[in-house]
């Protein structure tokens, strides 16, 4: 490297991957150089590290006014609606040993510093899904609110109130407030037969839903002198947690419940009967795919799913609550039809490699390929289900554990989210604990190291806006007798990964959308293809089939043709590249390498030894896979910044972990304390010269753990050497490098 800037040689540990394949029979996991456990002993952000996130220049939630959609539709504050904002967050369980099992004379402080670590860690937003069992918790009779509970979540919505993080009220969940816990197994145990009573309105369902809307909006907080329903910091209230799942496994309705499900087929028919002057349709059940009535089948579910969110808008709105409002969906063609012409904010659920049966429990089963190598496809089916004309939002998403290539999901869902102006981002689950839980788990993100520093790169990447948006729109237009004959399947995953290319979103034409569009599109497409939706208890995911290989490739020209892509994109379906028209991101699937090149941020997946430049970072040697990136946390660009950090994402298992031969099945989820694999890697840094840097190995924490030796070089450069085998402190994917002073 020449001219006045100089180098870093670095030599850090990384993940490695490969070592599971190597793996010929099943394996218990136990500390040793290659697995060794990182220090988790203390969870929370130190204020002032170079991991705290912490601002205090939005506080207190709502002092700008509601959230609100503005002319280019996306999330804004009412008082200045030309303004866009956006929210990163988390969903699902929050941490009980602060909730539910603090000591009274300890809770308010409990409350505070939870609050505060949720914000050190970038966290604005919580997803407050399942209220319906957290207020109820040691109720005497179900539907009962513990006044305990109810104190306990006043105080802690009003600590996160001060500390600027917005709220999702989900209406129901899982527990409607049941009283005992067998009560809570079967309410759970019933919940997709419950969401599909919920799409037809019955009134059972309507009406725990009404009783939740009062317990949870109405009541008046007295440490905020505000209900949430007139709480500016409430953004949004979604009504009903995933009801789309009850509608995908309609074979269990009618096997589990044939009361329910002869209801749903009575009020198919009588749908049916009222739109064909009063013709019964053929058959005794619902009809197949391949049916005759698939396209009125179709419909009807667009029409159940389009009214149920009305239904409930309605019940809101009599309950006073004038807000944002949005209902989760899923990714049939009819299901996202009936959020384009009900949602006034889109909200999509994304997981990859979601276990199952039973994620929690040893038995379940994970595929083992990776994001990369299969062109992000949980990110790319939820792109290809926004609309241009409103904000999206992932109320839940992850890259779960055990599945080995966990650290691909900063870079094959954080970044491409900032690059197609998603508006919030909701980690399932639990990135804030007061205290280790011990083991890892499929989606907790406190105790993971890999998870952690994910979560940290995806706020520079999303939130600090070092992804650039994408300048340009590709739409595809589903016909209503595309829509119609394919109702039941999705768009073909082909076709969707255009949006690693470009800005994406789904129109259908002729139906009235609930918000206007605005925007143009520089290329609009229509679908040739579909693909099946495979659905569990607790998941959907489109199947790739590679039928719209020819589809992709052909859209891919057009966008070359009409100016959105130029001569120097590198993109090419056939060899499974695809890099964005901002020249920022590239997605390299054969090579399982996502690149990252920004001004602020650089990054890459790594599953390959051997050079790999990216801009002032070039990776010389990568013995093993991991996930290397270098952020300059002070926001100047990397040649000019003075505090970075630079993460070495790894794998995490737990000690005593169990697993079949190919990884896919857990034979034992293993115990407490989570291990960290180790490795090495070299990377040479281009910092700026006139500057003299420290490193240090950061803990979980952020506190500096142990001083790295630097080495200037005659050429000025300077050398780090690592080896996170024997780091004092243990393994990390932290280093901080910050200019002396």
């Amino acid at each position: 490297m020449t001219g006045k800037t100089a180098g870093v040689l670095v030599s850090l540990g990384v993940f490695a991957a490969a070592a599971f394949a190597a793996a010929e029979v099943p394996g218990e996991f136990t500390p040793d150089d290659r697995w060794r456990a990182p220090d988790l002993t203390d969870l929370a952000i130190k204020p002032g590290s170079a991991l705290d996130l912490r601002r205090t220049d939005d506080a207190p939630a709502g002092k700008f006014g509601r959230v609100v959609v503005n002319a280019r539709g996306r999330l804004a504050f009412a008082s200045a609606p030309e303004g866009e904002i956006r929210f990163m967050g988390c969903s699902g369980a929050l941490d009980p040993a602060v909730w539910r099992d603090a000591p009274d004379a300890e809770f308010q402080g409990a409350a505070e510093s939870y609050a505060a670590a949720l914000r050190r860690q970038g966290y604005n937003y919580v997803r407050l899904h399942g209220f319906d069992e957290w207020l109820a918790w040691g109720n005497s009779r179900d539907g009962e609110i513990t006044p305990r509970m109810r104190d306990r979540w006043d105080r802690l919505l009003a600590a996160f109130k001060r500390e600027g993080i917005y709220l999702q009220p989900v209406m129901l969940s899982f527990s409607f407030f049941a009283h005992h816990t067998e009560a809570r197994k079967q309410v759970f145990a019933d919940r997709e037969m419950h969401k599909v009573m919920f799409y037809l309105g019955r009134e059972r369902e309507l009406t725990l839903f009404r009783d939740a809307v009062g317990k949870i909006l109405n009541h008046v907080n007295p440490y905020t002198d505000l209900a949430l329903k007139d709480d500016p910091a409430v953004a949004v209230v979604e009504t009903y947690n995933e009801p789309y799942l009850g509608l995908a496994r309609l074979a269990s309705l009618r096997k589990e419940h044939p009361e329910e499900y002869a209801f749903f087929v009575q009020r198919w028919r009588e749908w049916y009967a009222a739109r064909h002057d009063g013709k019964a349709p053929a058959g005794d059940g619902i009809p197949g795919p391949r049916s005759p009535l698939a396209p009125d089948y179709a419909d009807f579910l667009l029409d159940i799913q389009r009214e149920s969110v009305r239904r409930a808008t309605a019940i809101l709105r009599e309950a006073g609550y004038r807000g944002l409002v949005t209902q989760n969906f899923g990714h049939r063609l009819a299901d996202t039809a009936a959020a384009w012409s009900a949602l006034e904010v889109v909200d999509n659920h994304a997981y990859f490699a979601h276990p199952s049966p039973g994620w929690w429990r040893a038995g379940a089963s994970t595929p083992q390929h990776g994001a990369a190598a299969t062109f992000a496809p949980t990110f790319c089916r939820a792109a290809g289900e926004r609309f241009a004309d409103r904000p999206m939002q992932i109320g839940e998403f992850n890259h779960a554990w055990w599945n080995r290539w966990q650290y691909e999901l900063p870079l094959t869902f954080g970044a491409y989210a900032a690059f197609q102006d998603f508006s919030t981002l909701c980690v399932h689950s639990q990135p804030v604990l007061r205290r280790s839980s011990g083991r890892a788990s499929c989606f907790l993100v406190a105790n993971n190291p890999v998870l952690r520093a994910g979560e940290f790169l995806s706020y520079h990447l999303f939130i600090r806006r070092a992804v650039k948006v994408s300048p340009h729109l590709v739409t595809v237009a589903i016909p209503a007798e595309f829509r119609r004959r394919h109702g039941t399947r999705a768009l073909n995953a082909e076709l969707t990964r255009l949006a690693l290319v470009s800005g994406i979103a789904a129109a259908f034409p002729g139906l009235r959308p609930a918000r206007p569009a605005e925007r143009r599109s520089d290329l609009v497409l229509t679908p040739e293809t579909t693909a099946a939706v495979r659905s569990s208890r607790a998941d959907s995911q489109v199947a790739a089939t590679g039928a719209g290989a020819d589809e992709a490739a052909a859209a891919v020209r057009r966008m070359r043709a009409v100016g959105i892509l130029n001569a120097e994109n590198r993109t090419d379906p056939a060899s499974g590249i695809y890099e964005s028209d901002t020249g920022e991101l590239l997605l390299d699937a054969p090579k399982k390498l996502v690149k990252v090149v920004t001004p602020t941020v650089e990054a890459a997946t790594v599953a390959a030894d051997g050079p790999l430049a990216l801009g002032r970072m070039t990776l010389r040697r990568v013995t093993t896979p991991g996930c290397v990136a270098l952020i300059a946390v002070d926001g100047r660009p990397i040649g000019e910044s003075g505090r970075l950090v630079a993460i070495y994402s790894t794998c995490v298992t737990n000690r005593g972990a169990r697993f079949t031969a190919d990884r896919v099945k857990s034979l034992d989820l293993g115990k407490a304390v989570p291990l960290l694999e180790t490795g090495s890697i070299e990377a040479e840094l281009a910092l700026d010269p006139r500057r003299g840097f420290t490193a240090y190995a950061l803990k979980i924490n952020g506190e500096r753990a142990s001083e790295v030796p630097l080495r200037r070089r005659p050429d000025g450069r300077l050398t780090l050497a690592v080896d996170t085998a024997h780091l004092p402190g243990g393994p990390t994917p932290f280093f901080e490098i910050v200019e002396r002073r």
